[in-house]
This record gives structure tokens, C-alpha cells and sequence, in this order.
């Protein structure tokens, strides 16, 4: 089917008025320059348009908590408490209370910890302190098993995260088992150690049950973790609401991670 120039000044049309009446079409003015109206710049989700304040503020980071605080800045320039500051600002977006998501390291490095956490977790009983005392289904959480050898890994995972996974199996001793999003609910088994899940698939853009997921799972005491990268920010997560453990998703390109 070919477009006419009717429908094409109807699509235009309609995207004007959209613009017109988009709540967050003001802050534009604060990401223009550095040639950002001279393209259609569709890759801002692996590196975003620079914001106006950003040079400005590195460089008193720069000349001023570097060069001249120096090691002072530690203290008072609130280089200490950055993580968990940024990360309850970023936590807002996530659904998820103050106090419950840092910013640091890498996503990879931070993929890493968590299922490492995540089968540890699973092995000693401790899902029961993770998810406040009881499964996100609603029944108790169970203990432990050191017989839990397998880390069930989205079979259409971002490809560095099954690199990560493989990582984190040989440190714990379990294998990896590649499962469809939509089955891993009826995989979870008494030999699962952690999960793990993109929450978005990323070459199809399909969105995954982070709720039910992590309710199957924490009801048979098996922690979840969610890879986030490309659904924080983007939309609607609700970490505390469905009980979620642990989640990794990138702010680009330092990391996050809820606990």
C-alpha cells in the first residue's frame, strides 16, 4: 500500500497536534544545540541527547570538587552518598521506596552480583528477608537447598546476559538453562537457584509478566532477576507493587540495581 500526499499531510498533521499537546514538549529547549534539530535522531536509547546544564556542571565537578576539594569533596561535595541519592531519584521512576536502589558499576558487573545474590539467596532460605516474609503470590517463602544447581536464563535474553549467567554458574556451580519468557513460571522446580529475565525483549519490543513471573518464583522460594534496560524510564515497572527482589537496568551507561 502506498501512501498519498493526502495521507501524508493527515500524518503530519496529527503529529503536530500531538506535539502541540505533549506535556514534556517544553523540555525540547533544554536538550537543543549540538545539531539535534538537523536529524531524526532515533538511537537516544543507547546514548541520549546531551542536556544544556550537563558541560556546565562537569566542569565545576571537574575544577572545582576535583581540583580544588579534593579529597574533601568525599564529604563535602556529597560524592559518598551519590548512589543511594541518585538512586532514590531514579527509584521513583521504578516504583520502588527510598533506600532500595543504588547507582554504580556497570550493568554487566551489576547482572553479575545479582545472580550470584540471587543463588546464594535461594541455597540458605533467605528469599523470606528479600521479599518482606512471604511470596509476591501471598504464600510463605521456602527455605533453602543446596541441591539448587540451575539458573533458568530467558531463552531470547539480551546476549550479555547469558554471557553473565554462564559466569555466575560456573562461580556458584549450577548450569544455565535457556526457557521461553512465557514458560518459565512451569520451569521454576526444586533444582532452580535464580532466574533470569529481560523485561522487555529487546528485538521484538514484547513485554514480559514481571508481576506473575516473580510470584510463581518467589512462591516456590527461587529469586527473580529482572533486567530493566529497556523498560526503566520507559514504562511502567512497579518494583514494590508486584514484590520484585532484585532488578538491574542501566541509566546509560552507569548502572542501577534494586534490593
Amino acid at each position: 500500500m502506498h501512501e498519498t500526499g493526502t495521507d501524508a499531510m493527515e500524518l503530519r498533521a496529527e503529529a503536530a497536534k500531538l506535539d502541540e499537546s505533549d506535556v514534556l514538549r517544553d523540555k525540547h529547549a533544554e536538550f537543543a544545540g549540538y545539531g539535534l534539530d538537523e536529524v531524526a535522531y532515533l538511537d537516544g536509547n543507547s546514548l541520549g541527547a546531551l542536556h544544556r546544564a550537563v558541560p556546565g556542571r562537569l566542569a565545576e565537578v571537574v575544577e572545582h570538587e576535583w581540583g580544588r576539594l579534593r579529597i574533601r569533596s568525599w564529604d563535602e561535595s556529597g560524592w559518598w552518598s551519590a548512589p543511594e541519592r541518585v538512586g532514590d531519584r531514579v527509584g521513583r521512576l521504578l516504583g520502588a521506596a527510598p533506600g532500595q536502589v543504588v547507582v554504580g558499576d556497570s550493568t554487566s558487573v551489576n547482572v553479575f552480583k545479582a545472580v550470584v545474590a540471587a543463588v546464594r539467596i535461594a541455597r540458605s532460605g533467605g528469599l523470606a528477608a528479600l521479599d518482606g516474609g512471604s511470596g509476591a503470590g501471598g504464600g510463605p517463602a521456602r527455605g533453602g537447598d543446596s541441591d539448587r544447581d540451575e539458573i533458568l536464563v530467558d531463552a531470547a535474553t539480551f546476549p550479555t546476559d547469558g554471557y553473565i549467567a554462564e559466569s555466575a554458574a560456573r562461580m556458584t556451580g549450577c548450569v544455565v538453562r535457556p526457557v521461553p519468557a512465557g514458560d518459565i513460571g512451569g520451569a521454576v522446580g526444586a533444582r532452580t537457584a535464580a532466574v533470569l529475565v529481560n523485561h522487555v525483549d529487546y528485538r521484538t519490543g514484547r513485554l514480559r509478566d514481571l508481576g506473575g513471573t516473580t510470584a510463581v518464583a518467589h512462591a516456590a522460594g527461587v529469586p527473580v532477576v529482572w533486567d530493566l534496560c529497556h523498560s526503566a524510564g520507559a514504562l511502567p515497572v512497579e518494583l514494590d507493587a508486584h514484590g520484585v527482589g532484585l532488578a538491574v537496568g542501566c541509566t546509560y551507561k552507569l548502572s542501577l540495581i534494586h534490593i
